[in-house]
């Protein structure tokens, strides 16, 4: 206890020795800027979290915001002076080495003082409120030779939009430019927001680009805000007349005025499939013309080094292709005579980044002077792709190590197997539970092991359906995948699985990704040790045939919305997978007039098959408080129905918690279902999970960052069980048997990825006996530390 004391009493001493000493060597009238501090006193807004960042200067870096170590650095390797004549004394290169290490401490300044309160009264004007007051306060602490400014700010209220007006002289943009208003980042009795319109000038000159105006250049669109002796709006705010000027005048190269009337249509295209900035492209290359169809008019040339390989041909040396020239001519729709349009140059880039071929774009212009009517005001461009390749085979090694779970992962790919930007992906994995025992020692164990692999193909189309080929608006692909799984189970049994399954994927937007597989087939073989029979006896007959041999045929769909607000603070993402199998099977049987009955179920090729419904819903949201404070939170449900020539859901479909990402005060899968009690937490999985996630994550040091969080949730079976006591969700207690949990841990941000270090307690365990589910006090026993790689959502 003595000793605790003492430490406490020591600490206040050590920081005020770290702080004085990084100010020793300051002058009489120096100070040293320990903080910042921007105050709005009488409004709120989530703009004014960033106002921190137009204070200059900016003071020194403490560790874990307390210790300012570089400053003591450079301020205790200073040179040894005499004191009566102030001449150097002694000054080593360590001393010199240890300087550069530190860092001088930043002085209080007024100067900077004034120049941050002029930048603060800018921003606070382009946020619409023109009559901010802003007074800085200085906090001396004046035997420590320290200074700290908090900048106080009356914002007063905000100024509205009241009236909007166009004053556009070029009449071909006019029409263009007043037809699209509704789509305007400006609108009236709208708060004032310069950011907006940027953002409203940007719009317009895209607007008028999208229509074939080539030459339209940023400064001709400007905005007058009149402010004088405007009428308050309909809350009693004051308002502003916002004037949109298209002005051509301002414009004084007469060739480019001209040029800013034309429109401009596509015309041939320049594809370079392996551009390298260090060749001479005005010789020795070869050139090979190519015709996509007898509708599409456009002249496809591909440029390639005349160093790169040949192959011989009917008698002739013809360049060896990298791709299949139709491969890129499909999803690019810069095509001839189609009007210049920024919105189908940026569609073909984004698909040419889509075949994950190319590490760099870069699409150029060419003005086709031969073809230019200087009548008709028309004109046309060439388009130059010229496209950087990336590493066609890749290596990859993942390690994901948990404190209840250890992988390894390795993955071979290839991005052009057929010279279609095929991506083939084979992947191998092995993993091991990780357990921990105490005797006289701590003991590391494993129980469980798990190995496989995956063959899969990603092809830049649509198999099957032919026609969607057209729908040149969407991303997608097939995907073809076989894998195989392994897995043991402690010393209870050992399970194979193959499956096969093809997959459709298309991107209508930003968005949203649809994903439907029309076809999965796993075979599930498992091989029982000895015991596992009297293990499993202490489950009900119902709940042990989750543990058998059985064949899955589902149909598959998956939904991923993401959502993120212009200002980046909200993010929101949605996930719900849908899944059917066994029915169209169990149809088959139907109309075969083959009867199932309780002891004996219909067969798929001479083994069991499952039949069920299931689907999962995961919402997520994340608020952004500012640049380095967070509010992350999950909602996920699940439901599994076994039907018809099935009673119980398979284990490889079941739903279950615990580990370093869910739940995370109960180990892997030994949480559930429901309130069922049992001495002995063998493998836990049910019919219906929820779970409900909260946790702030903030900083501590550069990239030293915590998280304190709270997870709740169960599993639950889909149906009553007699042998296993409270174990089915009721409506009426379901929310009595919830889990509990709370912790707090570190995270090491190295931006690449992620390491996780939690400590997590539950507060409420359904699972235990009724009068022990509560936790009253910490129990060290009951602590879980989990580590883990990235966030657990």
């Amino acid at each position: 206890m003595k000793a605790k004391l003492s430490i406490l009493f020591l600490l206040p001493a050590v920081l005020l020795l770290y702080s004085c000493n990084s100010t020793r060597h300051l002058k009489s009238n120096e100070y040293m800027l320990t903080k910042n501090t921007v105050k709005v006193t009488d409004r709120k807004d989530d703009a004014f979290a960033d106002l921190y960042y137009f204070v200059r200067p900016i003071p020194n870096k403490k560790f874990i915001d307390v210790f300012p170590i570089k400053t003591w650095v450079y301020a205790s390797f200073q040179p040894i002076v005499d004191s009566v004549s102030g001449e150097v004394i002694k000054d080593t290169k360590f001393r010199k080495w240890m300087r550069a290490k530190g860092e001088a401490p930043i002085l209080l300044d007024t100067a900077r003082i004034e120049y941050s309160v002029n930048q603060l009264k800018i921003e606070m004007s382009q946020l619409g409120y023109f009559n901010a007051v802003v007074v800085p306060e200085i906090q001396y602490r004046k035997k420590r030779k320290m200074a700290s400014v908090t900048y106080i700010i009356q914002a007063g209220n905000p100024y509205f939009i009241g009236n909007i007006k166009y004053d556009i002289d070029i009449p071909q943009y006019k029409r263009i430019i007043l037809q699209d208003t509704v789509n305007s980042e400006v609108k009236v009795n709208q708060q004032y927001n310069e950011d907006e319109l940027m953002e409203e000038k940007n719009r317009i000159i895209n607007s008028v680009r999208d229509k074939g105006y080539y030459y339209v250049p940023n400064e001709i669109v400007y905005f007058v805000v009149d402010t004088f002796q405007k009428p308050l709006n309909a809350k009693g705010y004051k308002t502003v007349d916002l004037e949109i000027k298209i002005d051509m005048s301002r414009v004084t190269n007469a060739s480019a005025a001209e040029k800013m009337i034309y429109k401009y249509s596509f015309n041939n295209i320049y594809i370079y499939t392996n551009y390298d900035p260090t060749l001479n492209y005005n010789a020795d290359m070869d050139t090979v013309t190519f015709y996509r169809s007898k509708k599409d008019l456009t002249r496809y040339f591909f440029i390639t080094p005349k160093s790169q390989a040949k192959v011989r041909r009917n008698g002739q040396y013809v360049v060896k292709r990298d791709y299949r020239y139709r491969t890129l001519t499909d999803i690019i729709y810069t095509k001839r005579d189609i009007l210049f349009s920024r919105y189908d140059v940026n569609r073909s880039s984004k698909r040419i980044s889509d075949l994950k071929n190319f590490n760099y774009t870069n699409i150029e212009f060419d003005e086709v002077e031969v073809k230019f009517d200087s009548i008709n005001k028309k004109g046309y461009l060439n388009t130059i792709y010229k496209l950087s390749r990336n590493k066609i085979h890749s290596f990859a090694t993942e390690v994901d190590v948990r404190s209840d779970k250890a992988n390894l992962s390795l993955t071979y790919s290839n991005k052009n197997i057929f010279k279609g930007a095929e991506y083939l992906n084979i992947n191998g994995y092995f993993g091991m539970d990780i357990l921990f025992k105490k005797t006289d020692k701590l003991i590391l164990y494993s129980n469980n092991a798990e190995a496989g692999g995956e063959l899969s193909i990603d092809f830049p189309r649509l198999f099957i359906f032919r026609k969607t080929q057209n729908i040149e608006s969407l991303r997608y692909s097939t995907r073809i995948k076989f894998g195989g799984h392994w897995q043991r189970a402690a010393s209870l049994y050992q399970r194979a699985i193959i499956n096969v399954g093809i997959v459709y994927n298309w991107t209508p937007s930003v968005r949203v990704n649809h994903q439907v597989s029309p076809i999965d087939i796993s075979v599930v073989k498992i091989d029982k040790y000895e015991g596992f029979d009297e293990v499993i006896s202490r489950y009900s007959l119902a709940f042990r045939k989750k543990y058998e041999e059985n064949v899955l045929v589902a149909l598959k769909y998956v939904f991923n919305y993401n959502y993120m607000s212009e200002n980046k603070r909200h993010n929101l993402s949605l996930r719900l997978r849908l899944e059917s199998s066994g029915l169209t099977v169990s149809g088959v049987n139907a109309l075969l007039s083959r009867n199932a009955s309780e002891t004996s179920a219909w067969k798929f090729f001479g083994l069991n098959y499952a039949t069920y419904e299931l689907a999962e819903i995961d919402l997520r949201y994340k608020y952004v408080i500012d640049k380095k404070n967070s509010i992350a939170s999950r909602f996920n449900f699940g439901i599994g129905i076994p039907l018809i020539n099935s009673s119980v859901l398979p284990f490889e479909k079941s739903f279950y918690l615990g580990g370093a990402n869910s739940m995370r005060a109960w180990q892997f899968r030994t949480l559930g279902p429901g309130s069922f009690y049992s001495e002995v937490r063998n493998e836990r999985n049910g019919d219906v999970k929820l779970e409900m996630n909260l946790e702030y994550r903030g900083p501590i040091y550069k990239f030293i960052k915590f998280g304190v969080f709270t997870d709740v949730g169960n599993i639950w079976l889909a149906k009553k069980d007699n042998g296993m006591l409270n174990a089915e969700f009721n409506i009426n207690r379901f929310y009595k048997e919830l889990a509990w949990a709370a912790g707090a841990g570190l995270r090491l941000d190295f931006s690449f990825f992620i390491i996780r270090l939690d400590v997590a307690f539950p507060i409420y365990d359904p699972n235990e006996l009724a009068g022990s589910r509560w936790i009253n006090k910490a129990d060290l026993k009951k602590l879980y530390i989990p580590l883990a790689i990235g966030y657990a959502f």
